[in-house]
């Protein structure tokens, strides 16, 4: 951890890359489990640059403090897991806003669509808020919709085939996002059987 946040923020690579260091550092054995993690946040950095090189600026702070006070015990690691935490629900919520920015701007430039559409992405975002805090892949799927949604419109005008497509997509989502519910459920009823 010697590197200097000029090092580290030479990109949102290099930053995510010195983050996965850092946490492996102060969490031994965290890096299989937080690989995930760390691919999505890659994934929103490339998307989002100026907003998300600050939350990496201030994470790496977080760190460095972190790093210079904690030693290698459990509450450090403990207050490693809080502040991941924090960052990464950041970056999720910065992520929702610029995959909601597109399914709104969609719909405020087809008004007729939002009869055609709304509904079902209504139900699908509505799955997705409640399965996001515990599987932050879900907030992506929210994205990746909003985007494929807007695709399918560019690239297809609004037409009755465009909506037709739009429609099975928000289909095929739903079905995804309910089998996420679906595996926190039971991730939820095996954890308390555990206990």
């Amino acid at each position: 951890m010697k590197e200097t946040a000029g090092d580290s923020a030479d990109s949102a690579a290099s930053t995510v890359n010195y983050l996965r260091s850092a946490t492996a550092t102060l969490i031994p054995g965290s890096a299989p489990f937080l690989g995930k993690v760390f691919d999505q946040i890659e994934q929103i950095s490339k998307e989002h640059g100026d907003d998300v090189k600050k939350i990496f600026d201030e994470t790496y702070k977080d760190f460095e403090k972190l790093a210079k006070e904690g030693g290698l015990d459990s509450q450090t690691a403990s207050k490693t897991v809080d502040i991941l935490q924090k960052r990464v629900k950041e970056l999720q919520e910065l992520a929702g806003a610029a995959g909601g920015d597109a399914y709104n701007k969609l719909i405020s430039e087809n008004p007729k669509l939002k009869d055609q559409i709304a509904e079902q992405y209504d139900k699908l975002k509505e799955v997705v808020e409640k399965a996001k805090e515990k599987k932050p892949e879900a907030q992506k799927l929210l994205e990746d919709t909003s985007s494929e949604l807007a695709q399918i419109f560019k690239d297809n005008g609004v037409s009755k085939e465009a909506v037709q497509k739009a429609q099975d997509l928000l289909k095929k989502k739903a079905e995804e996002a309910k089998k996420l519910g679906e595996d926190l459920a039971k991730e939820a009823k095996d954890d308390k059987k555990k206990k």
